[in-house]
C-alpha cells in the first residue's frame, strides 16, 4: 500500500521532481508476471530481408582472389544474435572460412551485419562465379512456468515451483487390518512418511519421485512393516490428473527362519495358519564356510493379489 502525503512548496521543478518520485512510488508498488523460457535446440535459417553486395574481384599474386561482401537489412527491425555469410555455391575453393556447415558450404561468423566480410579464393581458371546469403541462429524454445528448471512439455507440476503437486492417499492392510506406523517411502527422489492409526498416510510428490519402466511413468511406493513382506505397488501417473488413492495389502511373513532351523533338512511354511510347501537347501548349495541360514519368508500366491505386494525381502 502507497500513503499519499500532500503539502505546500514551491511551484517549478522541485514541484515537479516531487511528482515524478510519487509517480515511481506507485509504479514500484505493480506487480508485473512473466515466465522464463527454456532453450531446448535451434537450426540456422535464411534472412530474407538481408540484401548482400559482393564487391569486385581482386587478385593478389601468390595468394589467390578475394571480394569484400556486405550486407543491407530491408527491414527496420535489427538482427542480433548469432550470425553466419554462408557461401552455398562457388567456382573456386573458399580459402579463409571459419568453418563449413551441415551441407559442407564453407561459412563466416559476423559480429553484425554491418560487418564487410573479405572472402579469399583459390586460383583457378575458368569462370568466377559464387553465391551468398545470410543465416541467423533461431532458438527452439520451451516455456517454463514456474522457473524451476524444467521445460512445461516435461514438467507434471508446471505451476509448482515446489513440485508437490501430486498428492497421493493411501491405505494400508495386512491380515485384513490396518497397519499402523508402517515406514512408506515415495519415488526415485523420495519422500518418506508414516501410516496413521488407520492405516492411511498421505504424500506429496512431483518431478523428482516419478520414475518409469519404458512403457509407464509412475511412483513407486515402498511400504515396510513389522512382521509383514515389504510391499512394492507402483502408481501410475496419467496427464493432467493431481491426486491418487492407493490400497496396499501386505502380506504376513510366512516364516522366520533361526539358527535353530536347519534348513537342509527342510523348513516348513505356512500362509494362514496352514501348510502350503517347505523350504529346502542342501549341503551342497550352501557357501564355503556356511552352516546355517537365518531370514524372513513370505508365500505368495501366483494365482491371486498376493504378487502385487512385490516383497523386497
Amino acid at each position: 500500500m502507497v500513503s499519499l502525503g500532500f503539502f505546500n512548496q514551491a511551484k517549478g521543478r522541485s514541484n515537479r521532481a516531487w511528482l515524478f518520485c510519487l509517480f515511481a512510488a506507485l509504479i514500484s508498488q505493480i506487480s508485473f508476471s512473466a515466465f522464463a523460457v527454456i532453450a531446448v535446440g535451434g537450426s540456422w535459417q535464411k534472412v530474407e530481408e538481408v540484401t548482400i553486395t559482393q564487391g569486385q574481384r581482386f587478385y593478389i599474386r601468390g595468394t589467390g582472389y578475394y571480394t569484400d561482401n556486405t550486407m543491407a537489412v530491408a527491414s527496420t527491425e535489427d538482427l542480433s544474435g548469432m550470425l553466419r555469410l554462408v557461401v552455398t555455391a562457388s567456382t573456386m575453393d573458399v580459402m579463409n572460412a571459419t568453418g563449413t556447415d551441415s551441407n559442407g558450404y564453407p561459412y563466416f561468423d559476423l559480429a553484425s551485419v554491418e560487418d564487410t566480410t573479405r572472402v579469399w579464393f583459390a586460383r583457378k581458371r575458368g569462370a568466377f562465379k559464387y553465391t551468398l546469403e545470410v543465416q541467423q541462429y533461431i532458438e527452439e524454445t520451451d516455456p517454463d512456468t514456474d522457473d524451476d528448471g524444467i521445460p512445461d512439455s516435461d514438467d507434471i507440476c508446471p505451476t509448482d515451483p515446489n513440485n508437490e503437486c501430486i498428492t497421493i492417499v493411501g491405505l494400508v492392510y495386512g491380515n485384513g487390518a490396518a497397519v499402523d506406523l508402517a515406514a512408506v517411502k515415495v519415488g526415485t527422489n523420495t519422500v518418506n512418511t508414516n501410516t496413521d492409526l488407520s492405516g492411511e498416510f498421505t504424500a506429496n510428490v512431483g518431478n523428482g519421485e516419478l520414475s518409469s519402466d519404458g512403457i509407464d511413468k509412475f511412483f513407486p511406493v515402498e511400504v515396510v512393516a513389522e512382521g509383514f513382506a515389504t510391499g512394492n505397488p507402483k502408481v501410475i501417473w496419467q496427464t493432467g490428473k493431481t491426486e491418487y488413492q492407493v490400497t496396499i495389502d501386505l502380506q504376513q511373513v510366512s516364516k522366520v527362519i533361526t539358527e535353530e532351523d536347519d534348513v537342509t533338512q527342510g523348513v516348513d511354511i505356512d500362509k494362514d495358519g496352514a501348510p502350503v510347501g517347505s523350504l529346502t537347501i542342501p549341503t551342497v548349495a550352501l557357501p564355503a564356510g556356511v552352516s546355517s541360514i537365518t531370514g524372513e519368508i513370505t508365500y505368495l500366491d501366483p494365482e491371486t493379489d498376493d504378487i502385487l505386494s512385490a516383497p523386497r525381502r
